[in-house]
């Protein structure tokens, strides 16, 4: 699908991994980001942006490892101090807590890392190569 010349980039880096981070297309904001869970579409719907080159690796993981740590790390420490709570009764709450915030952080990760290449993107929009 060749790229269609009425989408707009986006202004700024920042605009583009804000659609990234809504699951959009970070280059027309418009068509879905990932067509299951974790995995992002090979071609934009709208703006036929290709996608298949863009791989997320492990950075994404280690985004929302870091996080849901720094998130998780004062509700354990409180739980730990203030309550008398069992060992049994701090993994009910921990675990799901943490899987909970690893699943929902992973696919935000993702968009965010898939938008800045083409925030970054310089000159006019759409240019297709002369043959």
């Amino acid at each position: 699908m060749p790229k269609r010349r009425d989408c707009a980039l986006p202004e700024t880096l920042g605009a583009a991994a804000l659609r990234g981070l809504r699951g959009r297309c970070p280059r027309c904001g418009d068509a879905r980001l990932f067509h299951r869970f974790l995995k992002p579409v090979a071609v934009c719907a709208r703006c036929g942006q290709d996608w298949s080159h863009q791989r997320a690796d492990d950075f994404p993981a280690y985004v929302a490892i870091i996080v849901t740590g720094h998130l998780m790390a004062p509700l354990i420490i409180a739980l730990a101090r203030d309550f008398a709570l069992s060992v049994t009764a701090m993994m009910a709450i921990i675990v799901p807590l943490a899987l909970v915030l690893l699943l929902g952080l992973l696919q935000l990760s993702i968009g965010v890392q898939t938008g800045p290449p083409i925030g970054a993107q310089k000159g006019p929009p759409f240019t297709m190569a002369q043959g």
